[in-house]
């Protein structure tokens, strides 16, 4: 039994297709798969284990805010994990307009474009302080370990 109807398969075959790209990119990265909570805080010396943004670096905005990010620490000591992990960077942005988001720094480790719902991956390089996202659209940047 499922709520699932099959029968749409072909008429919803791009949601589909996207929906086992989200599953394959959740078995990929262990820092999806936590042993723990994200709590929000600094592990000693570590970063926190996540990070909260709104467009431009900002603070979120909690009340009216319709694009957010989140920064996921790729450290062992906040994953629970027994090997570093990648950091990632998860963009969404809910609003009717495109959202300007500020990339966080890396040590050392580029930041790649691993995963959007954008029909075209956005216009942005290695490097770049900032990415433009679309309407809409959920953008995923990863920082590979070294």
């Amino acid at each position: 039994i499922s709520w699932i109807n099959w029968n749409l398969l072909k008429e919803h075959k791009d949601l589909y297709h996207f929906t086992k790209k989200l599953i394959a990119f959740r078995k990929a990265y262990p820092c999806l798969r936590r042993l723990h909570f994200f709590e929000d805080k600094k592990n000693g010396n570590l970063m926190p284990d996540i990070q909260w943004f709104g467009p431009f670096g900002k603070k979120p905005d909690w009340e009216k805010g319709q694009a957010i990010a989140a920064l996921i620490s790729d450290h062992k000591g906040n994953t629970g994990h027994a090997q570093h992990c990648a950091s990632l960077f998860l963009i969404f942005n809910a609003s009717e307009q495109q959202a300007v988001f500020l990339v966080p720094a890396t040590h050392d480790k580029p930041w790649t474009i691993a995963l959007t719902s954008q029909d075209v991956k956005p216009a942005w390089s290695k490097g770049q302080a900032f990415i433009e996202v679309a309407d809409r659209a959920l953008v995923v940047i990863v920082s590979e370990p070294a």
